[in-house]
């Protein structure tokens, strides 16, 4: 049946990262994740916009991450449709959460920003804390 059909798409490009520090409560860099698409017609379309903040403590982890996409008013999304392309952000740094303190609640303020939930990613992360003595 049609309910049972999903869209998967398998993208298996191993990445590293190496965070060296000598203080013991660092920030970890958050990983943006910007998906695209290509039409037939060569057109290029954002399909989403996410983040995944890294956990602290090693191990294997499998993140699960919404993503979401700007959304236009009827003459963007008719615009999308017969000439192609699709809303950007301005600055993909709007993206992920600010970093508050510890203890802070993290908000971002998207008044007047309108924004549909896209897609959901699995990301298996494999992590590995050393520490020096």
């Amino acid at each position: 049946s049609d309910s049972d059909y999903r869209q998967i798409c398998y993208f298996g490009h191993p990445l590293s990262f190496h965070l060296i520090s000598s203080a013991t409560n660092i920030f970890r860099p958050p990983l943006l994740i910007w998906l695209e698409s290509r039409s037939t017609y060569h057109r290029d379309n954002v399909e989403g916009y996410g983040y995944i903040h890294f956990p602290t403590v090693g191990g294997t982890y499998d993140i699960n991450v919404t993503t979401w996409k700007p959304v236009g008013s009827i003459r963007d999304k008719m615009n999308h449709f017969f000439v192609g392309g699709s809303n950007r952000l301005v600055d993909e740094k709007k993206v992920v959460l600010p970093m508050g303190r510890l203890g802070e609640d993290r908000l971002m303020n998207y008044f007047g920003n309108m924004t549909e939930t896209s897609l959901s990613i699995r990301v298996r992360v494999n992590i590995i804390v050393q520490e020096q003595s």
